[in-house]
């Protein structure tokens, strides 16, 4: 039998134009890192904070639905 793929999942491997994106942006993100690495890690704090704060309130909703 053949493997049965979801309609909804991307296929492997990508394009062209997605590969050359995430080469762009990797390149911004080192040439950020390398020339003004103070604001790239204040970029980071910013990124980590919004995070935690998302799994926080994540946890809250589902202690207020299933507690």
């Amino acid at each position: 039998m053949a493997k049965t793929q979801f309609p909804m999942m991307p296929k492997a491997g990508g394009g062209v134009l997605g590969k050359l994106v995430g080469i762009v942006v990797v390149l911004a993100v080192l040439t950020l890192v390398l020339k003004q690495p103070a604001e790239a890690a204040a970029i980071a704090k910013g990124i980590a904070a919004g995070l935690g704060g998302a799994v926080e309130g994540a946890a809250t909703f589902l202690k207020g639905v299933l507690g």
